[in-house]
């Protein structure tokens, strides 16, 4: 190997690194920006957030606490094993 592409090998590794590095820190908090109201408690418990978050696709705000509500409802009336079944393509919007 040459030095001077060596130098450059190793340059590209170095920002590769860095960029990963900072994925979790940055992209951490753009998403809790997105997708977390400001008025949610600091909690342990993972659906609370619901209640107060809104989510936004398709040109629509979606209110998360009729989710919250329905798997309430879920945990509530069904036994066993309820899974809830989410489909992402345009057909099943």
């Amino acid at each position: 190997w040459k030095p001077r592409l060596e130098l450059v090998w190793q340059g590209l590794l170095f920002l590769l690194v860095v960029s990963a590095a900072l994925f979790p820190l940055l992209g951490t908090t753009d998403k809790i920006n997105d997708r977390m109201a400001d008025e949610v408690p600091a909690t342990l418990d993972g659906m609370a957030y619901m209640e107060y978050a809104t989510y936004y696709d398709m040109g629509m705000d979606m209110q998360l606490e009729q989710d919250y509500e329905a798997i309430l409802w879920m945990q509530e009336n069904i036994e066993g094993s309820p899974v809830i079944l989410e489909g992402q393509a345009y057909e099943y919007r």
